[in-house]
């Protein structure tokens, strides 16, 4: 029976993969887990692009290996070769929302092998201003929880993230007790490739970037740019010929707006649909329902 269902699974498999057509450059998104009732550390990687289809690519079994950078750099080798074998696709992005679930949590360990829980931390829990102050917590980290919800959306980009974070309005206790923190979480989501993204995005306003992210977004586009994508780029910050017409017809969906682009231009749609296409989260791999066993404990993952 057992190997009936081998069989059984690598036909099916075989043929999701022989029907499977990806676009010629696709975005990895790479996440980790472990599951408790086995004692197994995973690693799994799949390609995806906003609004584009989805592949699994493969998944490693870690489980007593060393957690570090060069162990995750050698899964992602392996993926874009893979990706490439198997779906004919290259890999332009990668994407990992719990990169710091890949290291070792020797104290966060020790601590949940603990089973005795101490009198003053039971006397906490039953206490009532203990309860409201936990509560009144969760109100004024709502809308971090909000941004984090909205990034882990399936049609959430790189872009869609810096508009969030640019959006995000904090309680003015909140937003000093955490100003380091937050400021690092910003800085991640505000990479150089999703700062270009938003800028390129048709509905988003660039007044909300400061003049650092327009000189990391200049530097960028006329780095990666030809003298013809330059020409493309000076025609699309003029709002002339082709980009005048799509932005009075009022075409929001920014994919649908640069594939209109393309027609006229080449190189700078072909940019701006590459960034757009990069999703803002790989926490779309943990809500899969495949992957989301009763008895699997997803490590808890770090959004942009």
């Amino acid at each position: 029976m057992k190997a009936l269902a081998t069989r059984l699974l690598n036909a099916t498999y075989n043929q999701i993969i022989s029907t499977s057509h990806l676009e010629p450059d696709s975005v990895v998104l790479v996440y980790g887990w472990k599951n408790t009732s086995s004692n197994t550390k995973t690693v799994t990687c799949s390609l995806h692009t906003v609004d584009g289809p989805k592949a699994f690519v493969n998944a490693w079994d870690v489980t007593g290996e060393p957690e570090t950078a060069h162990k995750l750099c050698t899964i992602i080798s392996e993926t874009i070769d893979l990706a490439k074998d198997t779906y004919n696709t290259n890999i332009y992005a990668v994407v990992s929302d719990n990169a710091s679930a890949m290291h070792m949590r020797i104290i966060a360990a020790e601590a949940r092998n603990n089973k005795k829980i101490k009198p003053n931390i039971i006397s906490i829990i039953f206490n009532d201003d203990f309860v409201d102050e936990v509560r009144n917590n969760l109100t004024l980290y709502e809308p971090i929880c909000d941004l984090i919800n909205k990034c882990q959306s399936q049609s959430a980009s790189v872009a869609d993230a810096v508009h969030y974070w640019l959006e995000l309005e904090l309680p003015e206790n909140v937003r000093e007790r955490f100003s380091e923190k937050l400021e690092a979480r910003k800085k991640m989501a505000f990479n150089v490739y999703a700062l270009a993204a938003y800028y390129l995005h048709p509905v988003y306003s660039n007044e909300k970037l400061s003049s650092q992210n327009m000189t990391e977004i200049n530097h960028f586009l006329f780095k990666s740019l030809s003298n013809v994508g330059c020409d493309e780029w000076d025609i699309y910050k003029r709002n002339v010929n082709i980009f005048k017409e799509l932005n009075d017809k009022n075409i929001t969906k920014p994919l649908l707006y640069w594939r209109m682009a393309a027609m006229y231009c080449k190189e700078l749609p072909k940019l701006a649909l590459r960034l757009l296409q990069i999703p803002a989260s790989s926490g779309e791999i943990e809500h899969n329902p495949i992957l989301n066993e009763e008895d699997t404990d997803f490590d808890e993952g770090e959004d942009n």
